[in-house]
């Protein structure tokens, strides 16, 4: 038994071709399916913009990876000639490695982001529901989200945010330390801005009001959030009243001009205004920086900020490892010994029907001359013989599927005792 793993990433891929191969929520069903078809009773799918992942459980590591490369090849229509130089292929101790590594965020574009563990986690479900998650997967994908979820609680890989947003709020922490008697005007209702207004909520603003070209749009993420919204129309009035503004549209040009917040400033009394623009391009002018009582920062302002802060994250990096290479060293070693514990279980029930059988066909030739004290000393004798009898080979057996040798000397027994193939689970009555 072997964990088999075919992928791709933005780390060789170009997002055209990435974009070729990845499963939408709805093409999963027909997939797993496909999978099925193709011998694997254990596989999971994780698909988003950055990696197409596929990892099996197969008992022939080259013929399961040809499958899943063709399945991947023809599910999406793409010629393996086209996908072949992009695809990853690991099986065993590097396929583990590779899931916990991703699981930790090593492998993600953003060092140390998150997103990645709930991702892993609907893939598993998913994979899961469809029926195409056994005792190895499982335990599998568990081992991941454990190990990611350790990564974070013990490593410092996913603090210190890479957000310009969350830079920008940093710094007017750190100019007002107290920002919720603040007046904020947040121009915008794209990602960056959205990141912004639920940032400073949870600082505490209260006096809160997102511009947006389209109103509506506005509206709507004002009413999810309890604060106020207006049109461009209103941009003059509301920045009248504001003591910041943050700007991060999506406009080509720049809609606050040196001419238009000079305006708004005489109108204030010189009342001091911080304007923050963290678009690309510029939303604000530079030579708005040249009027009195306005404070402007850009994207560049927190640049420093942000390479400090993915500095720290990637001194975390060597600790995460160490996290990875253990849960992996711990798992593997587990893997290795579970592959033999249904042939014990085997010898076992083997060893208990001839053990059965003589000591049945032993008291039928005493007949009546043996108590029932007797006859439970002469089971017990049985029992202990037995027992003793298997107790060297099985530990050997367990040891040698610790180093990496389990399937060799699981078919050796298998032939040696002539047993089937097969994986079920009896109790015995021996202990």
């Amino acid at each position: 038994m072997h964990v088999l793993f075919v992928g791709l990433n933005y780390k060789t891929t170009a997002v055209e071709l990435r974009e070729k191969i990845a499963f939408s929520q709805s093409d999963l069903p027909l997939a797993y399916e496909r999978l099925r078809h193709l011998g694997f009773s254990e596989a999971t799918i994780i698909s988003t913009c950055n990696r197409v992942e596929v990892y099996c459980i197969a008992d022939d590591v080259d013929g399961g990876l040809e499958k899943i490369r063709l399945f991947l090849s023809e599910f999406h229509n793409v010629p393996l000639l086209e996908l072949e130089p992009h695809l990853k292929m690991l099986h065993d101790m590097e396929a583990v490695h590779h899931l916990f590594a991703v699981a930790s965020s090593l492998e993600s574009m953003v060092l140390g982001e998150t997103q990645i563990q709930g991702q892993i986690k609907q893939a598993f479900e998913t994979a899961r529901e469809a029926g195409l998650v056994g005792a190895n997967l499982s335990a599998l994908f568990q081992n991941a989200l454990t190990v990611g979820k350790r990564v974070r609680n013990q490593t410092a890989i996913s603090e210190h945010s890479l957000s310009i947003s969350h830079a920008a709020i940093n710094l007017l922490v750190r100019k007002f330390h107290d920002l919720s008697s603040r007046n904020i005007v947040v121009v915008g209702n794209g990602k960056m801005s959205s990141m912004a207004v639920k940032t400073l909520i949870k600082k505490g603003v209260t006096r809160l009001t997102i511009i947006n070209r389209t109103e509506g749009r506005g509206q709507q993420t004002a009413q999810e959030l309890n604060i106020d919204a207006c049109g461009f129309d209103q941009l003059g009035a509301c920045l009248k009243k504001a003591d910041i503004v943050i700007c991060s549209t999506g406009a080509p040009y720049a809609i606050l001009s040196k001419e238009m917040i000079a305006g708004v400033v005489a109108e204030r009394g010189s009342r001091p205004m911080t304007i923050i623009d963290i678009a690309v391009p510029r939303d604000v002018e530079p030579e708005v920086r040249d009027i009195d009582a306005v404070a402007l920062y850009n994207i560049d302002t927190f640049q420093a900020d942000i390479e400090a802060n993915r500095e720290k994250r990637t001194k975390e990096i060597n600790h995460v490892r160490k996290i990875v290479n253990d849960a992996v060293d711990n798992f593997y070693a587990w893997l290795q010994t579970s592959e033999v514990k249904p042939v014990i279980t085997e010898l076992k029930k083997l060893a208990e029907e001839i053990r059965t059988q003589e000591l049945e066909r032993a008291l039928r030739k005493f007949g009546s001359e043996l108590s029932d004290n007797d006859s439970q000393i002469i089971h017990d004798l049985t029992c202990r013989i037995i027992n003793k009898v298997l107790h060297q080979p099985i530990t050997r057996l367990r040891e040698e599927a610790g180093e990496g040798n389990g399937y060799e000397y699981t078919h050796a027994l298998r032939h040696l005792f002539g047993l089937e193939e097969t994986s079920s689970v009896n109790r015995i009555e021996c202990s």
